[in-house]
């Protein structure tokens, strides 16, 4: 009951959580959480997430993402959309077999589409809106315009991308007379 977008270092999605058992409302807030190191991660699938982003609070960039076994010990079902600050963009299943005993997941770079990525039940749809010009916010807003299962309000969250420091001058620059002088004195 989700849709997730995200485009140009913008994370949207929509606000439903639905008890599947009962169709009760449960929630209408944002499904996007920033972690401690700037992350983005738009989740869809179980509610109760808390083990996953406890997980993954402090990882910065994708060669740091934790073991499929590490992963799947949440048993937090559902597809994660990972925003990094350093611009890559990953996604993580996490499901369990039939009988909810033995759980696993996997994790996967998103490549091949300009950093555009989705989740969600909504999500194929809102990859349609954006790679038809749509910004993640517009996607997410046209998928719930025609999703029965995703609903306003819309949120939006900014990446904020790892901007290394420029090194500061540390010596002058040369003395272009000074220099010339030196070159005759060798003559």
């Amino acid at each position: 009951m989700t849709v997730i977008a995200y485009k140009a270092g913008k994370m949207a999605c929509d606000a439903l959580c639905v008890d599947i058992d009962t169709g009760t409302t449960v929630s209408k807030g944002s499904k996007i959480k920033r972690t401690k190191v700037g992350a983005l991660i738009g989740q869809s699938g179980d509610a109760d997430s808390r083990a996953f982003l406890a997980l993954m609070d402090t990882i910065k960039c994708g060669a740091k993402i934790p073991t499929c076994k590490e992963l799947a010990d949440t048993k937090c079902e559902g597809t994660f959309l990972i925003a990094f600050p350093t611009g890559e963009v990953w996604t993580i299943d996490i499901y369990p077999d039939k009988e909810m005993q033995a759980w696993q997941a996997s994790a996967c770079a998103v490549t091949g589409m300009h950093s555009i990525a989705h989740a969600g039940c909504g999500g194929e749809l809102a990859l349609a809106f954006m790679r038809a010009g749509k910004t993640a916010r517009e996607a997410v807003a046209s998928v719930c315009e025609i999703n029965a299962y995703c609903a306003p309000p819309i949120y939006e969250e900014k990446l904020r991308p790892t901007i290394k420091p420029i090194p500061k001058l540390t010596t002058s620059p040369p003395n272009t007379a000074s220099q010339s002088s030196k070159r005759k004195a060798r003559k």
